[in-house]
């Protein structure tokens, strides 16, 4: 965001770095200080995901350029130098394939659970129901409205599509 605002502004790749560590260090406290408190800051967390969700969604339907669906479902790019479409299909769906390793944990807290034959397994499919399904419409609506910016028609005022793709809504 900075860099629509401050045009001169260059971002290190250290900086990314530096704000991962944050996160991991405040996670880190959170679990080992906080743990009494995680019910709510679970509660507070999926306020904020589904708040999060739709204040993204509906910009990006109301305001974005959109592309055909011809081109979102029909044209495939590599513009990550891997051998083939194939290849980079297949880094790309990594990050989506990995999230699902999350219901793992359930698992191993089961027996904190009580009734867990039951809870656990009605709460890995709601999971991943619930999440695939915005995961999904999240997909189609970021890809059909970020195209052009793929494509180069839009002016770009940074190097990230995400903050270029907003600035442009």
């Amino acid at each position: 965001m900075i860099t629509i605002y401050h045009p001169s502004y260059q971002q290190q790749n250290w900086q990314q770095s530096l704000m991962m560590i944050a996160v991991a260090l405040i996670a880190t406290l959170m679990n080992t200080y906080g743990a009494k408190k995680l019910p709510i800051l679970e509660g507070i967390v999926l306020v904020v995901q589904f708040v999060g969700f739709f204040s993204i969604i509906i910009p990006l339907c109301v305001l974005s350029p959109k592309a055909p669906a011809s081109e979102v479902f029909g044209s495939f790019i590599n513009n990550g130098g891997w051998s083939s479409i194939g290849a980079a299909c297949f880094v790309g769906s990594f990050t989506a394939t990995a999230s699902f390793a999350g219901s793992n944990a359930a698992v191993h807290m089961a027996e904190e659970t009580e009734d867990a034959s039951k809870a656990v397994p009605r709460m890995i499919m709601l999971t991943i129901a619930v999440n695939g399904a915005m995961a999904f419409i999240f997909i189609i609506t970021y890809v059909s409205s970020c195209i052009a910016i793929v494509y180069g028609t839009l002016p770009s005022v940074t190097n990230r599509v995400v903050v270029l793709l907003y600035h442009q809504s």
